[in-house]
């Protein structure tokens, strides 16, 4: 407790927000889970990107977002046709280029030099006697090439100072992982505009009718209540020191795959943490004696709060406290004056 009556209000309120925050986002990471979407959207990516078909080796024929889907180092456990939710870039460069070089006349040939890739992607090898790669995946690969090449020849002075560098191969890797990262910020872009945030809305109003969190309410009981605010007070500021908590408010994120375990033990933590609170939740008719206005604006106020998210409310709740925990120290001269 602050000994401001105002601020444990206001750290009580931004306390409520952020447990339904972690129900709510639980609730979202289950059920995108539950239906695979991110697999959906990697997916769909994959066979945009890559949509030109290639003749495998047992004489069937196969697209190459397929076969990067497929590949040993990027399927993991997946069935074969299914993406996984999450490819790590490595495994993805090294899978394409896997695709892009290989000859099915030597299988154990293996690029020894830049020069060697850049005539593999350029070589038409898909069924229409094209390159694999669209020409504007082609030309932006060869750039990444002859710049590789360039960054190499300009660090070679370093090897006379026995500085370390990178060859033109691992230079060229490096281009690729960070493109595909870059893509994959803007497949996520896109997962959030069209799947996460229309079912976070969803979820967060169904939460907070579920529980009448009426922000209004809410407000009041902690202004009148102040055995209450100080009790909140205290939930919060253990919670805040909670590290544990942190980290997986954290891994709340949504370009994080979730385990839907982890996410059912986050929901029973939420739920275990709001009846800890003593805020006068659900429909009791000594809750309900609001005008219907003014409950719709306290609902309308914690629906919006509640999609901000569980790592937003938690950073503030934290400086907020770190704020309230800091402050002058009284002189002892001051302190004897006193006595």
């Amino acid at each position: 407790m602050s000994g401001f009556p105002i601020i444990d209000l206001v750290l009580g309120l931004l306390f409520i927000y952020l447990i339904l925050s972690i129900i709510s986002s639980s609730l979202v990471e289950i059920i995108l889970g539950s239906f695979n979407i991110r697999r959906k959207v990697l997916k769909k990516w994959l066979l945009t990107t890559f949509d030109n078909k290639m003749l495998l080796p047992d004489g069937t024929t196969q697209t190459l977002g397929y076969a990067i889907m497929d590949h040993s180092v990027t399927s993991a456990l997946s069935k074969k046709g299914k993406a996984n939710a999450f490819i790590d870039s490595k495994n993805f460069v090294s899978s394409l280029l896997e695709k892009l070089t290989f000859d099915p006349n030597n299988p154990l040939n293996i690029p020894e030099d830049i020069d060697q890739i850049v005539t593999s992607i350029k070589k038409p090898i898909a069924l229409n006697g094209t390159p694999l790669l669209s020409i504007e995946l082609q030309r932006a690969y060869l750039m990444y090439a002859y710049e590789a090449k360039a960054s190499y020849s300009a660090s070679i002075i370093n090897l006379k100072e026995g500085i370390p560098i990178n060859s033109e191969i691992q230079i060229f890797h490096d281009k690729l992982e960070n493109w595909f990262d870059t893509s994959m910020d803007r497949v996520q872009g896109y997962m959030k505009v069209k799947y996460v945030i229309p079912i976070s809305l969803v979820v967060s109003i169904i939460v907070v009718l579920a529980l009448n969190a009426d922000s209004v309410a809410i407000s009041k009981y902690l202004y009148n209540n102040p055995a209450g605010r100080a009790k909140i007070a205290a939930q919060e500021y253990k919670t805040v020191q909670d590290y544990n908590l942190q980290k997986k408010i954290d891994s709340l994120a949504p370009d994080i795959a979730q385990n839907l375990r982890e996410n059912q033990e986050q929901l029973k933590q939420g739920i275990a943490m709001l009846n800890e609170s003593g805020i006068p939740l659900g429909w009791d008719d000594k809750n309900n004696n609001e005008t219907f206005l003014t409950r719709l604006a306290g609902w309308l106020a914690t629906v919006l709060a509640v999609m901000q998210g569980a790592p937003f409310w938690f950073d503030l709740l934290n400086k907020i406290s770190n704020v309230r925990s800091t402050g002058a120290k009284p002189s002892t001269t001051d302190k004897n004056k006193k006595e």
